[in-house]
């Protein structure tokens, strides 16, 4: 049997801005739901944080994605599992209190995971369901949970974990907090929600988020997978869309050509305009008034033509944050720069989450 598979879908993030509310619909309208009903899946799996916000929901946000995903999935007659993630619990040490079972719960063809349980699926297969682990008592459950599956041969694990030596985004490795690979080696395969960018070492793979959400993702590649539940293998279907952009300026040749660009793909898009040359001052401020005209929903500019008091650090502004301060902390050759960059990234990585 094969079951799409999602995670981290973040309902209401930035803020509940509706640019990135209608971006991330646009996924599920022209990319998920399509595929869905071309395949006629009736089964769908979600590895957590299915909405953004731990303390509460905006109503219009709410609404909108009750007609257009929750209730479009139960018209259809297509079953929702769903395992608690962090974002998706009110307190952080418990998953009680959760927006699934206060918002969700009176959908028939929702199920959610709040603790640790081993799930028959449609087809018969065993999977172990792991919602985030919020406590001890919590851990020590999952670990007789593996026990048992061993015993009773399941080897597909499916949750929401902190995984030590994976990514948390592009660039920024979870160094220091979480459970050791090792726990999970007796799965034949483990699928995780909670870091937003895919990874895989060994029997471990994180999916993802199906779309962008924040710049530490620019250029990385989003979409869901596809498990066939008899055989473990995975398949990614991408998005094709993308939040983020970077245009490199430069009017030291043909400046006004440049005024003929197209930007009509940035509409409704992020954009940062990296300024390599501005020689004519007029053609930018044209050039900056046309990118305005094609609805961009951001443009940031980030000019090196700018002398700095700081001439003698060169910073590359096409890096996300994370690298520019991991490769300067490289530069300085420290006795403890591996230490000083777990704090960085871990100070970075909380911004992150807490929606900075």
């Amino acid at each position: 049997m094969k079951i799409p598979l999602l995670a981290d879908t973040h309902i209401g993030a930035r803020n509940d801005s509706e640019v990135f509310n209608q971006h991330f619909l646009k996924f599920y309208e022209e990319v998920f739901f399509p595929y869905i009903e071309k395949h006629g899946f009736k089964t769908i799996i979600h590895l957590g944080d299915v909405f953004d916000r731990r303390k509460y929901i905006n109503f219009k946000t709410f609404c909108l994605w009750q007609e257009r995903f929750f209730d479009r999935l139960e018209k259809d007659g297509i079953v929702l599992y769903i395992i608690i993630g962090n974002h998706d619990t009110y307190l952080k040490n418990t998953n009680e209190i959760n927006s699934i079972r206060a918002l969700l719960r009176n959908y028939s063809n929702i199920r959610y995971y709040e603790s640790p349980e081993i799930v028959n699926m449609p087809d018969g297969s065993d999977v172990l369901f792991a919602p985030w682990l919020a406590n001890a008592e919590q851990e020590d459950d999952f670990l007789k949970f593996i026990k048992r599956c061993k015993k009773e041969r399941v080897t597909l694990c499916m949750g929401h974990f902190e995984i030590l030596g994976f990514m948390r985004f592009q660039n920024a490795p979870n160094y220091d907090k979480g459970l050791s690979p090792e726990v999970l080696e007796s799965f034949k395969i483990v699928l995780s929600g909670h870091f937003h960018t895919r990874s895989k070492k060994g029997n471990i793979e994180y999916l993802g988020s199906p779309y962008q959400i924040t710049w530490s993702d620019y250029g990385d590649i989003r979409g869901f997978h596809v498990i066939d539940t008899d055989t473990h293998e995975m398949e990614f279907i991408r998005n094709p869309d993308q939040m983020f952009y970077r245009i490199d300026y430069d009017d030291s040749e043909n400046p006004k050509e440049l005024l003929n660009s197209d930007f009509s793909e940035l509409e409704q898009k992020y954009v940062k305009v990296i300024v390599k040359n501005r020689e004519k001052p007029v053609i930018f401020d044209k050039y900056l008034a046309l990118l305005h005209e094609a609805n961009v929903a951001n443009v940031s500019v980030i000019d090196s033509t700018i002398d700095t008091l700081t001439e003698e650090v060169e910073v590359d502004e096409t890096k996300d944050t994370l690298t520019i301060m991991t490769d300067y902390v490289n530069e300085l050759e420290m006795d403890h720069s591996k230490e000083v960059i777990k704090v960085l990234s871990d100070l970075y990585n909380r911004a992150m989450e807490a929606g900075a």
